[in-house]
């Protein structure tokens, strides 16, 4: 949204800068710069986002899951059996402790 804006800032002060017959020649340049501006910015939000919630999810959910057989382990009157982390997270050598 913010890129869009821009572009359209930049259109206005180029019609009050310029002359009136510039100006009308290079609006449509600014017009398409403006959508591939949007249109980039848009792609670029999405991509950051996919990849923002993924790796979320890679560390919260072996930390969830830690929690979850700590709590087991404190819970349970046997000796504690250790703990299970999945192969390549993060919090392997913690549960080796």
């Amino acid at each position: 949204m913010l890129l869009l804006f821009t572009g359209l800032h930049g259109l206005f002060v180029a019609k009050l800068i310029l002359p009136q017959e510039i100006a009308q020649q290079i609006q449509p340049m600014f017009a398409a710069s403006t959508l591939r501006l949007f249109v980039v910015g848009v792609i670029y939000i999405a991509v950051v986002t996919l990849a923002a919630a993924f790796l979320s999810h890679k560390a919260v959910g072996p930390v969830g899951r830690l929690e979850d057989d700590l709590r087991r382990l404190v819970g349970s009157p046997e000796p504690p059996g250790g703990l299970t982390v999945r192969e390549g997270t993060v919090l392997r050598e913690l549960s080796t402790l």
